[in-house]
């Protein structure tokens, strides 16, 4: 019985350890969702450089998530400074998922230049050169 007690204390603390040192990570990565949330709404050539400095260099998003389609739309709707005139976006969850931290679910809005964009979003996110980019960004599809 002993052993049992001291096995389940090891168990917990071991789970409480890793809590702790990921939710340092996944704090992190919140942190710089919301920056990069910011940046968008700031606007400007300077904002758009600044969030497409937050993607990897092995970035691996494609069709309409590709990164060459994504610098375009910001382009599009955050310079010049100002025209994107609302963007808003749910709480961010962040999930540990091995080496990476996933965001499963972020509900975005934005208004430019008179149209209204509503769409659920997946980030994940990976440590490279010390920082946390992001890898991936895809549409939220339920999981079948």
């Amino acid at each position: 019985m002993q052993r049992v007690l001291v096995g389940i204390a090891l168990f917990l603390a071991a789970m409480v350890s890793c809590q702790i040192l990921f939710s340092d990570d996944r704090d992190a990565v919140e942190d710089e969702m919301e920056r990069l949330f910011e940046l968008a709404r700031a606007g400007g050539e300077d904002a758009v450089e600044e969030i497409l400095e937050g993607f990897a260099d092995d970035y691996r998003g494609s069709g309409n998530f590709a990164l060459s389609r994504i610098e375009r739309a910001l382009r599009g709707a955050v310079v010049p400074a100002g025209s994107l005139t609302k963007l808003e976006h749910g709480a961010f969850d962040a999930i540990v998922t091995g080496q990476e931290i996933e965001i499963p679910i972020v509900s975005v809005s934005a208004e430019s230049g008179g149209r209204t964009i509503r769409i659920v979003l997946r980030f994940v996110w990976a440590r490279r050169d010390g920082t946390w980019k992001i890898v991936d960004v895809t549409r939220w599809r339920t999981r079948r």
